[in-house]
């Protein structure tokens, strides 16, 4: 019959489980990331202005910004990068400036 030992210990001598290293701590941080973390975050506020304007789900929010379909917003919300296009467009759909995207706003009220 055959050796009765557990799937672990079949292993070769030099196999290993790896140990789990969260990706944002497998990279120098750049200011790429930055301009990443705060177009994530800029886009959690848009979508907080549409849900208050009374567009509230996902697929319409999606098409207001002009991302095409609900996935692809989930995505972005998810870790997807938000490319520069994909910024302006958001831009100019919620009437900012360009750039604005790219900028931590978190300091600032809701009237700036």
């Amino acid at each position: 019959m055959g050796n009765l030992t557990p799937a672990s210990a079949r292993l070769a001598p030099h196999r290993h489980r790896a140990n789990y290293t969260p990706r944002r701590d497998q990279h120098v941080t750049s200011p790429l990331d930055d301009i990443q973390l705060n177009r994530r975050a800029n886009l959690r506020g848009v979508l907080i202005e549409l849900d208050w304007l009374g567009v509230c789900s996902y697929e319409n929010q999606a098409s207001f910004l002009g991302l095409g379909k609900r996935q692809v917003l989930t995505e972005l919300l998810r870790g997807a990068e938000i490319t520069p296009s994909m910024a302006r467009d958001m831009e100019w759909a919620m009437q900012k400036r360009k750039g604005w995207m790219d900028d931590d706003h978190r300091g600032e009220s809701l009237a700036d």
